[in-house]
């Protein structure tokens, strides 16, 4: 073989390679088409499509009762919930004292049931927190941002902390989602 037929079998293949390789948002956050997004196909034995679909029905409504307790934001039709982290520093920053900030991540999910399995997709997220101006703080503060553009509101190295945040945050919803659909 050839140098030449070596050369063009070795970037022929390159797509084969790197096509199981998921990109990530600061080596946590899964994106997908330039968006963090959160998925996968689940698949349970015996569970009729009818049977999943209101058991989605039952999922969307027992987390919109749980959002709408403390927020007027919320939106059934949009299936947008949220949980709060704390917008944290590096241990090495200069202002820990802004350890104290929390802030809403807002995010929608999708599912869609099948025969005997689920798709879900959480996606969409964005970070929100606004405090009003007042006598002790007379400059309102506020961050709005959505997570692929977080370092344009940090620094890489607090991006990365608030990524790993959400991240442990997502993978819990995941998991109680899982463990709902399979009762």
């Amino acid at each position: 073989m050839t140098l030449k037929k070596i050369i063009v079998l070795f970037f022929l293949s390159l797509p084969f390679f790197s096509s199981g390789q998921d990109k990530k948002l600061f080596d946590v956050l899964p994106v997908a088409d330039g968006k963090v997004n959160y998925h996968d196909t689940v698949y349970l034995s015996n569970k009729s499509s009818e049977d999943l679909k209101a058991r989605i029905t039952k999922w969307y409504a027992d987390s919109y009762a749980q959002v709408t307790k403390g927020s007027d934001h919320a939106s059934m039709d949009q299936h947008s919930y949220y949980f709060v982290i704390k917008w944290k520093q590096p241990v090495w920053s200069k202002y820990p004292g802004a350890n104290n900030l929390k802030v809403n991540v807002w995010y929608s999910v999708s599912l869609t049931a099948f025969e005997n399995g689920y798709y879900y997709e959480i996606t969409n997220f964005k970070i929100k927190r606004y405090e009003r101006k007042s006598f002790l703080k007379p400059f309102p503060s506020y961050v709005d941002v959505t997570v692929e553009n977080i370092n344009s509101a940090t620094t890489d190295e607090k991006a990365k902390i608030v990524c790993n945040e959400i991240d442990k945050q997502v993978r819990e919803i995941v998991s109680l989602l899982k463990e709902f659909m399979k009762s």
